[in-house]
């Protein structure tokens, strides 16, 4: 795999290579291979988000911003993750993306993603990642055909999906995923029961949050005991 760091910054697909990609089949597949095979090319040049700001909402690329790559990178470095974020930042977003692409091109994996209440999970997670795929372009999509539901997005030729989760530890325990993916850890009931659950059966843990005192403050801030 190419690593972020190893990858441009910048998105290299414009507008007129997008229509010349759409007419030409064997440049499809290898854009796919590529995709596969380096995860920041794929992002800045074919994920989209939705962004808020005074103005309105309106879509968007994912920005090539240098942070944004830095996270892409130490998340890929380190199975276990924890970002403390603000607003703003699109760090939920970008964890969304780089769980939806692990769906796409793994096999049989499974990510919970968790936090304070299931609407929330649904609307902010699980929805988003359904967006993202739906930005994609039509040959890319076809690779994997993706199925939303409430709470959930399955993908067809992986036999992946992803499952939006409210707090609590039995949510992860009686259910053994793969990976999860937990946002706004700080806010969450069970916080440290939920963690000490997923250490138990996924291969991968990433904690998202804001400040907010108490357990997930400590962890992030290396106060444990």
């Amino acid at each position: 795999m190419i690593m972020p760091y190893e990858s441009d910054l910048q998105p290299v697909i414009t507008r007129e290579i997008f229509d010349l990609i759409l007419k030409d089949r064997s440049w499809q597949v290898d854009e796919i291979a590529r995709c596969m095979e380096e995860p920041w090319y794929m992002i800045v040049n074919y994920c989209y988000t939705i962004r808020k700001d005074s103005t309105g909402s309106y879509v968007e690329r994912v920005p090539p911003k240098e942070y944004l790559r830095m996270i892409a990178q130490d998340w890929f470095e380190n199975s276990k993750y924890a970002l403390s974020k603000s607003r703003q930042l699109m760090a939920t977003w970008l964890m969304i993306v780089l769980h939806l692409r692990e769906c796409m091109f793994r096999e049989n994996f499974t990510v919970f993603c968790q936090t304070k209440k299931e609407e929330d999970a649904d609307a902010e997670m699980i929805q988003r990642a359904a967006f993202v795929w739906r930005e994609l372009p039509i040959w890319l999509r076809r690779f994997n055909m993706g199925r939303y539901s409430y709470t959930e997005f399955e993908f067809n030729k992986t036999k992946c999906f992803m499952k939006g989760i409210p707090s609590g530890a039995d949510q992860i325990r009686s259910h053994n995923p793969n990976c999860l993916l937990s946002d706004e850890i700080a806010f969450q009931n069970e916080a440290e029961e939920s963690y000490t659950s997923a250490l138990a059966c996924c291969q991968r843990i990433t904690l998202v949050t804001s400040a907010n005192p108490g357990w997930a403050d400590d962890f992030y801030h290396d106060r444990m005991n």
